[in-house]
């Protein structure tokens, strides 16, 4: 369950007025429930910092119900598949617009509480999709230096690893 640990967790803390941070929140929210929705998810994940000084790489498939994870091209793992809360998302601000390999992008920063632990996210979501494409997590509380980069990617090409 370490890959899922590195999807579920959020981002920022800046001022806003509050109907802009309402509305980022609202767009936030509905990626968060579409990223739910999709029945087929492959997450490539880059881990600079677990919180205890160790970088690794890793993938997680999210398939209906069920979630795979492996760490460093080791066994295949498969749990329930945990559901990120929409409500869970605050303190929400967009940044910019932006063309992300070639996909054109709303970048966004917010915070997220998950597991005791406050993330500061930004996350790129497609402009066509409305789904995540890429997202970058960083502790804020504990400050215990963790930081992970996660790739997305969907479709029926999308298969259990096991």
């Amino acid at each position: 369950m370490i890959v899922l640990a590195f999807v579920f967790c959020s981002a920022t803390s800046l001022s806003m007025p509050a109907l802009a941070a309402d509305t980022a929140c609202g767009a936030v929210q509905t990626t968060m429930r579409k990223l739910n929705e999709a029945p087929k998810v492959h997450l490539a994940v880059r881990v600079v910092n677990d919180g205890f000084g160790y970088s690794s790489s890793g993938q997680a498939v999210l398939i209906n119900t069920k979630q795979y994870h492996s760490v460093e091209g080791g066994p295949w793992h498969v749990n329930k598949r945990v559901y990120i809360s929409p409500e869970s998302v605050r303190n929400c601000e967009f940044i910019r617009r932006e063309t992300l390999e070639g996909v054109a992008t709303s970048l966004y920063r917010y915070e997220r509480l998950y597991d005791q632990q406050t993330d500061r996210i930004e996350i790129w979501i497609s402009a066509n999709t409305g789904l995540p494409v890429q997202s970058h997590f960083t502790a804020i509380s504990p400050k215990n230096g963790a930081e992970r980069h996660l790739k997305y990617s969907y479709g029926s090409g999308i298969k259990e690893p096991i």
